[in-house]
């Protein structure tokens, strides 16, 4: 007879990382001629980079009294520090009203921040459209692509500009149109409107999609040793 000691381990482990799907949103076109540009002789051409500043979007909004929500929203999401006018920019902001509206307010509150920037995207395109030259974009293009068009692909996320009879402008997504109200800024090659309505697209989806950044992931590891000191034989 005599003392046999036995160690069994057994070590359980899940894996230290997780793959996961990440959005990346492009922040700003990686060259000059990256941006859709009408194909049109009467928009001028992109600035060199060299001349590149960004625009105070936070202070356009501020000043214009009523777009303090578009204000928090575009600098919450980092949008105000993307737009400088090395790229052609029309931006279409749903003022303060247009955000407090019943029918979208609770809806866009809900909204993940990787949404949020989504809608907002959708309110611009890479063209400079001036006033002069909205009312007849609707003959010459139709549809246009905005940012988010560019992000997701697949031709969604696009806006029509229609002029109606009475000589107002809308822009509109394929449920929402909106009026667009006021010029809030125009200066070659950035030019903002206020718009009444937020072009909440209907392609959002109901639920809130993995966010750009790594999600959390809990990772353990047990360890269970079981030792048998004696067998006895």
């Amino acid at each position: 007879m005599f003392h046999l000691p036995l160690f069994i381990i057994i070590i359980l482990s899940s894996p230290s990382s997780s793959s996961s799907l990440n959005i990346t949103f492009p922040k700003t076109p990686s060259s000059p001629s990256s941006p859709s540009k009408p194909n049109n002789s009467t928009f001028p051409k992109t600035p060199p980079l060299s001349s590149c500043s960004v625009l105070n979007l936070t202070y356009v909004f501020y000043s214009s009294h009523t777009f303090f929500t578009a204000a928090s929203e575009f600098h919450s999401h980092h949008i105000d520090i993307e737009i400088n006018n090395c790229y052609p920019f029309t931006i279409f902001t749903p003022d303060d009203n247009a955000f407090n509206d019943s029918s979208i307010s609770k809806r866009y509150k809900s909204l993940s921040g990787d949404n949020k920037y989504l809608v907002l995207s959708s309110h611009m395109v890479y063209q400079y459209l001036p006033p002069a030259l909205l009312p007849h974009t609707t003959n010459v293009y139709k549809l246009h692509e905005t940012v988010a068009t560019e992000i997701m692909g697949e031709n969604n996320y696009m806006i029509n500009i229609t002029e109606l009879a009475n000589g107002s402008v809308t822009v509109s997504n394929n449920h929402i149109r909106a009026v667009i109200t006021r010029t809030l800024y125009n200066q070659y090659p950035i030019v903002i409107y206020g718009v009444s309505k937020v072009l909440m697209p209907k392609e959002l989806p109901d639920s809130a999609p993995i966010t750009s950044a790594a999600p959390t992931v809990y990772c353990f590891k047990i360890n269970v040793v079981l030792l048998l000191l004696v067998l006895w034989i």
